[in-house]
């Protein structure tokens, strides 16, 4: 079996159409709709990924991701937010310590948000491979003079001469999504 991403959406046909696509995708996929029972399914599913919204009723997305940190087990899982908020640059250097992997605004390119969950497994892999006691931090933004961004860490810093590269995709109905990419096709959103 692939491995286990939860989809954690309000809106049905959104959380519908991502779901098939990852499972076209080969990965096992549990969609949770309701944001009151979005915790639980992370306890019971144990994903290895979670794609969350951050407006929902009753428990906001940012809500759930501090109910994950509360648990070694959940504290540790990666988040792709993807979301509809449009100030979500003003909340990102939270979003980023309660263990936020990537942000993708809606509309979204299925295309973008496959490679960025490519890319966080891939991020993932390494992290664990590492034997020593290391501490690898998800890339903190920081602003260039041209009001590009860069990321900040380690591996990042050393491909740092590659940033800046712009990957955008234009869909019908205006539907897109912009991600930095390095060299070595590493993100740095």
């Amino acid at each position: 079996m692939g491995k286990k991403i939860l989809v954690a959406d309000d809106e049905r046909a959104i959380a519908d159409l991502i779901g098939k696509v990852l499972i076209d995708e080969g990965y096992e996929v549990r969609l949770a709709i309701q944001s009151l029972r979005i915790y639980d399914a992370i306890r019971e599913f144990r994903p290895e990924l979670i794609l969350l919204d951050l407006l929902m009723p009753y428990l906001e997305g940012e809500d759930i991701l501090r109910l994950m940190q509360l648990s070694p087990d959940t504290a540790t899982i990666p988040v792709i937010v993807v979301t509809a908020k449009l100030d979500v640059g003003v909340d990102e250097p939270v979003l980023r310590k309660l263990g936020v992997r990537h942000i993708v605004r809606k509309p979204f390119d299925l295309d973008i948000l496959l490679r960025l969950i490519g890319w966080t497994f891939s991020e993932r892999t390494e992290q664990e491979g590492q034997k020593e006691a290391i501490s690898v931090s998800p890339p903190i933004l920081s602003p260039k003079a041209d009001g590009a961004r860069e990321a900040r860490t380690g591996r990042q810093r050393r491909d740092a001469k590659c940033r800046g590269q712009r990957l955008t995709q234009v869909g019908e109905g205006a539907a897109h999504a912009e991600v930095d990419v390095g060299c070595d096709g590493g993100a740095v959103h």
